[in-house]
C-alpha cells in the first residue's frame, strides 16, 4: 500500500512463494504414497516383504487379524438343520487352554448343504477380550 517496492518485484516474489507452496504440496503427496495404512486395527503377523522392497498394489505385505472376536466354522449334520438359528448360545473348548470353556453365539448358518458330507457349515462367534 505504501509502494516501497516495485509491483513487478512483488509479483516475482509471489510467484516464487506460490511455486514453493506447490512443490511442498507435491512432496507431501509423494510421501503420502509411501505410507501404508491398515483398514482396521489389529495384530500384525509375519512380514512377507523385505524392508525397502518395492510394493505394488495387491502385494501381500503381512497378515492383519482383528482378534477382538474369534470365528469358528464347523460342520453340523443336515438332520440338525431345523434346530439351528442365528444367535443360539455356543460353548467350546480348545486343547491350547484345557479346562477353559469359551462362550459364544451362532453368527451364521450357511445357506447350502455340502453334497459330499450332507452337512451345513455353521459359524460361531466368540468374544476374545484376553486375546
Amino acid at each position: 500500500s505504501q509502494q516501497l517496492i516495485a509491483r513487478s518485484a512483488l509479483d516475482t516474489q509471489r510467484a516464487i512463494r506460490d511455486a514453493a507452496n506447490a512443490r511442498v504440496a507435491q512432496i507431501r503427496a509423494q510421501l503420502a504414497d509411501r505410507v501404508i495404512r491398515a483398514p482396521f486395527a489389529g495384530v500384525l503377523g509375519l512380514r512377507q516383504v523385505s524392508p525397502g522392497a518395492l510394493v505394488t498394489p495387491g502385494t501381500p505385505i503381512a497378515t492383519l487379524d482383528d482378534t477382538e472376536r474369534v470365528y469358528v466354522d464347523f460342520p453340523v449334520p443336515e438332520t440338525m438343520l431345523a434346530f439351528l438359528a442365528e444367535g443360539q448360545h455356543l460353548s467350546g473348548t480348545t486343547a491350547a487352554y484345557p479346562g477353559v470353556e469359551f462362550e459364544g453365539a451362532v453368527s451364521t448358518v450357511d445357506s447350502r448343504i455340502d453334497p459330499a458330507t450332507r452337512a451345513v457349515t455353521v459359524r460361531g462367534a466368540f468374544d476374545n477380550p484376553g486375546r
